[in-house]
């Protein structure tokens, strides 16, 4: 199992490599490279450098070399510096049905959700909604948060096209409509071993035609 795991590793890394470098050889090559080329060579820059980002986080986690910060923030203040900072802010929209403060590691949480808002702008439609939700909720006893993400599904042929559920947070797993986007498949890992590590989790769920990530930590 470990040989296919780098198995698929090495295939990842390959693909994602060699796509970038053509990429740069393009625009490199080019005589007079205009601003969309330009743009397209520093979106791809900056997704192998997350790329590189997830792999060592990845490792952390295998290694379980992951060190927590325990400290009290604000969940809403987190959620708006992240939707600050990304490029489809116009489409999120966040929804506080309280002001919530926890105990927990900040970078770890920020780490999961910046993944779930990646996969969901990514695997959506252009310039469809995501939608933020954070509430309280118990479980099992446990007074807890939940921010949930939700967003439409891209379509093929008119049809939405959702992944395996049983597979979505595998490492290294990606759905076969995804291989045109740049990606390592480690986010959703990613998301459900920070989940796992501040005593959490997180679930998908389905509808007709979107779907929604829900994370629940402890507060």
């Amino acid at each position: 199992q470990r040989r296919q795991l780098q198995g698929y590793f090495t295939e990842m890394l390959a693909h994602e490599l060699k796509t970038s470098l053509s990429v740069f050889n393009f625009v490199l090559g080019s005589p007079q490279p205009s601003e969309e080329m330009v743009a397209h060579a520093r979106s791809t820059a900056q997704g192998l450098d997350e790329l590189i980002n997830r792999c060592l986080i990845t490792q952390q986690f295998d290694d379980n070399q992951i060190l927590l910060e325990v400290a009290y923030f604000r969940v809403d203040q987190l959620i708006d510096e992240l939707i600050q900072k990304v490029p489809y802010a116009a489409r999120c929209s966040a929804y506080y049905e309280e002001r919530i403060s926890i105990k927990s590691d900040r970078q770890l949480l920020q780490l999961a959700l910046s993944n779930l808002l990646d996969n969901a702008a990514k695997y959506s439609e252009p310039d469809t909604p995501i939608q933020i939700r954070l509430k309280i909720v118990s479980s099992q006893g446990l007074r807890g948060c939940e921010i949930s993400i939700e967003n439409d599904v891209r379509l093929l042929a008119g049809a939405p096209v959702f992944p395996d559920k049983d597979r979505l947070f595998d490492k290294y797993y990606r759905a076969d409509s995804a291989h045109r986007y740049t990606g390592a498949g480690l986010g959703l890992y990613l998301v459900e071993q920070s989940a796992k590590t501040l005593g959490g989790r997180v679930q998908y769920e389905a509808s007709a035609s979107r779907v929604k990530f829900s994370l629940w930590i402890p507060c």
